[in-house]
């Protein structure tokens, strides 16, 4: 990965996370000197999720990086919590369960994204 260069890998494992379990990613500091980044902002890992990691990896050093399958570029923490009310997999917001491979983003899928257009379609049929 080239300074500057983004791109989106994920994970060998395919975990299945416990309602009463969360986790977060955090990366390697043995690759964290070298400048690489393996998520931009979504480190948090929801009770009850299923699939694969998604790793968002930037190289912000001034080197490029050679990265290959398996090497060891992140770590997972895990955490107790209550069982939340609505479990993730019964959340009609969820967009990235079951995956076997990281996805480009589905921000287009969020519930307000959804609300937004539903909200144009309707002002657009008054018009008429």
């Amino acid at each position: 990965i080239m300074p500057g260069q983004f791109l989106l890998g994920h994970s060998m494992e395919y975990i299945k996370l416990p309602d009463y379990i969360c986790g977060n990613l955090d990366g390697r500091s043995s690759f964290a000197r070298l400048g690489i980044e393996i998520h931009m902002t979504a480190g948090f890992i929801d009770p009850g999720f299923e699939g694969v990691i998604t790793f968002e990896i930037y190289n912000a050093g001034p080197s490029t990086v050679m990265l290959y399958p398996g090497m060891r570029i992140g770590q997972l923490r895990f955490e107790r919590n209550s069982i939340p009310k609505e479990r993730y997999a019964q959340k009609h917001t969820v967009k990235y369960k079951g995956l076997l491979e990281h996805n480009l983003s589905r921000q287009n899928k969020d519930v307000e994204v959804e609300l937004i257009k539903e909200y144009y379609k309707t002002i657009n049929r008054n018009r008429k």
